[in-house]
């Protein structure tokens, strides 16, 4: 549960802390923690349409998603001082365009609760926190900016749950935020608002249908996150392309110098850059010692007197990052030996001890916990794969990680080969078994007559795994009506009635009319229902990346079972008509049947079918996990990784750098080179 408390000071820094609440939530926010009451009803344009259904949909899954990340992060409860001021860099047009002073125009009226930001606010002249300023801006445009580990992604997870809690108690029109990392957009080939309206749908339960008119009428605002981490060539034309195309309300998150360098060739128009302040030595102590019991132990006493007293030394200069001081209590606690950090000898500078603190991150996340039980991995294995995965994240350019994209790893052409070949005649016995013991039971054939079926349906099972596009499937809302759809008259039912009237056809050349058509039944409804299960609409629950493969498996369970239906039937048509065997023998028949068309079509519409053989590959070949889900899971728990929607991420940018540097599968030191 999460609530945001934002207290401004009088010389315009903001102090952001968060606690927190599910459901519903209320906010309090401005300089004197305002309960919301306050309605611009006469200026508010969108207050005068109800908010749609997806709208509403929306904001619970994005809640849903961030208030997790919080929790990980652990910001519900105690948070560091986040501090702003306005850039003094030459990023940024005049204030008075993104406050509409002078000849600006009024682009966005204040939310409701918020009062419209001024260029004495901008200025830092006026008590104003972060949600003020998203809130209040006329441009409707803000650039957040900061050094390496500064606090952007916290702020802006801090200022996103802010906005949600607000909308929860706004009237309705209050636009939706939504934070995305801006990798895998090219501005030159894709506008901002198609590329936006394919990472909802892509991430969210959302159709399309339903996106399109949620960003047409500003029902959503976008906080894009990674901007420095876009290739230096496209960075400008982002800038451009958001200038002219970015009709909601934007906040967009870089660090400092790569954002000045594109604003050099095109800056954004309309927007306030404001630069995120490090932080205080004192706030960093008071925030450490509350993490620890009071008295302090001698050697946390001996780090704050310190700090205090040598607020230029290179541990009191590291403590000015956010990211340090979280990696300083997650190390440490409450007994660790943290008056190490004070020998000059071995930590003379700033970067000595920020590395020493990245390399501790996995040796202190596997080890165990008083009345814990055993890591299931050691930390010098969790290293290796961690390591490997920051690799091919790097080489990829992203900061994200998909379950279902890890057959790249192994996608060169001899590798794919060989799994297709291993899927293939592993796939051919488990069908040709139950076939050939029904061929058995109906005449008393051997077991021979099935393999032909076996060796085509494996065919078919090893070309699915050397698909190089895959994606996870959900079982939609409403999921028994696909068939009648017009999506299903349109294409399964042709479909069905083809694949029907070719078995009959090859199989058994004197069937009754009656019974063909009942065949091109079965074989629509099975057709049918997998248009549907192919859809990829999602529902309403979590989508996380657990949920996502259990959603992907039972997709294929359930086309496994309707297939079965229709392979049942076209057994007991064939073999019944043919050898007229006994009702038992029908039962028997029908069940094999049954069970080798689940077998051979379950795996079809999944993702986890081809990522699994790849996992099984990769185990050969680097000695990963087979379970590589399950060691992502556990390293996200450990607080390691986090989960964002159906990807995870690394948890500090910093750390994925350092072990795609220093960490690989075979133990060699690698030197890519990652994007910052």
């Amino acid at each position: 549960m999460v609530h945001h408390r934002l207290v401004g000071t009088n010389n315009g820094d903001v102090r952001q802390q968060a606690t927190a609440w599910n459901g519903a939530q209320a906010v309090q926010a401005g300089r004197d923690a305002t309960v919301i009451t306050h309605h611009h009803e006469s200026r508010a344009w969108f207050s005068r349409r109800p908010d749609p259904p997806a709208a509403d949909r929306l904001a619970r899954e994005v809640y849903g998603q961030w208030a997790r990340a919080a929790e990980e992060r652990m910001l519900t409860v105690e948070t560091l001082p986040i501090r702003w001021r306005r850039s003094r860099l030459p990023v940024a047009v005049p204030v008075a365009a993104a406050t509409g002073g002078g000849h600006g125009r009024l682009r966005f009226p204040p939310l409701p609760g918020a009062t419209q930001i001024t260029e004495t606010g901008l200025r830092g002249e006026e008590d104003r926190t972060l949600y003020d300023l998203y809130a209040g801006l006329p441009s409707g445009r803000l650039v957040i900016t900061g050094g390496a580990g500064s606090g952007k992604s916290a702020a802006a997870i801090l200022l996103l749950l802010s906005a949600l809690a607000a909308r929860a108690e706004a009237p309705e029109g209050v636009p939706v935020p939504v934070m995305f990392p801006l990798h895998g957009w090219d501005p030159e080939r894709t506008p901002v608002r198609e590329w936006l309206s394919h990472k909802l749908v892509e991430t969210t339960p959302l159709r399309s249908k339903d996106v399109a008119p949620l960003i047409r009428d500003r029902r959503i605002a976008v906080l894009m996150d990674g901007f420095d981490e876009m290739p230096k060539r496209l960075r400008p034309i982002a800038l451009r392309a958001l200038s002219h195309q970015a009709d909601f309300r934007l906040v967009l998150l870089s660090r400092a110098r790569e954002f000045a360098d594109a604003a050099r060739h095109v800056p954004l128009l309309g927007a306030a850059v404001v630069q995120l302040d490090p932080v205080g030595p004192s706030d960093a102590v008071d925030y450490l010692l509350r993490h620890v019991v009071s008295p302090p132990s001698p050697g946390w006493r001996a780090v704050a007197e310190e700090v205090d007293a040598k607020p230029s030394s290179p541990l009191a200069r590291t403590l000015r990052r956010p990211l340090a001081v979280t990696l300083i209590r997650d190390t440490y606690g409450q007994l660790g030996q943290v008056e190490e950090l004070l020998d000059r000898k071995r930590f003379p500078t700033v970067e000595r001890i920020h590395g020493h603190l990245l390399d501790k991150v996995v040796d202190v996340a596997y080890t165990r916990q008083p009345a814990g039980p055993e890591p299931r991995y050691t930390a010098n294995r969790a290293r290796q794969v961690l390591g490997h995965l920051a690799r091919r994240m790097a080489q990829d350019g992203t900061r994200e990680f998909a379950w279902w994209t890890v057959h790249r790893w192994v996608d060169s052409p001899g590798a794919v080969l060989v799994r297709a070949l291993a899927v293939w005649y592993a796939t051919a016995i488990v069908i040709a078994l139950p076939f050939g013991l029904a061929y058995w039971i109906a005449d008393g054939r051997g077991f021979g007559y099935g393999l032909p079926v076996g060796l085509s349906t494996g065919f078919m099972a090893g070309v699915i795994t050397m698909a190089r596009k895959i994606r996870p499937r959900r079982i939609i809302y409403r999921w028994w009506l696909g068939p009648i759809t017009a999506r299903g008259l349109l294409i399964s039912l042709p479909v069905g009635a083809a694949a029907a009237f070719g078995a009959v056809i090859v199989q058994v050349g004197d069937i009754r009319f009656e019974w063909r058509l009942a065949l091109v039944a079965v074989f629509w409804l099975v057709f049918g229902f997998a248009g549907s299960l192919f859809s990829p609409v999602r529902d309403d629950d979590p989508y996380d990346p657990i949920e996502s493969w259990r959603q992907d498996t039972r997709t294929g369970l359930a086309f496994g079972i309707m297939a079965g239906f229709g392979v049942a039937a076209l057994a007991l048509l064939h073999l019944g008509t043919r050898f007229d065997p006994g009702p038992s023998e029908m039962v028997a028949i029908g069940l094999l049947a049954g069970f080798a068309g689940l077998l051979s079509a379950g795996p079809v519409p999944t993702a986890a079918w081809p990522v699994f053989w790849c996992q099984v590959q990769l185990a050969l070949r680097h000695r990963t996990p087979v379970r590589l889900l399950r060691f992502l899971e556990d390293a996200r728990r450990r607080g390691v990784l986090q989960a964002v929607g159906p990807v995870y991420q690394f948890r500090h940018a910093e750390l994925q750098d350092r072990l795609a540097v220093g960490g690989s599968l075979d133990g060699k030191r690698r030197s890519t080179q990652t994007r910052k």
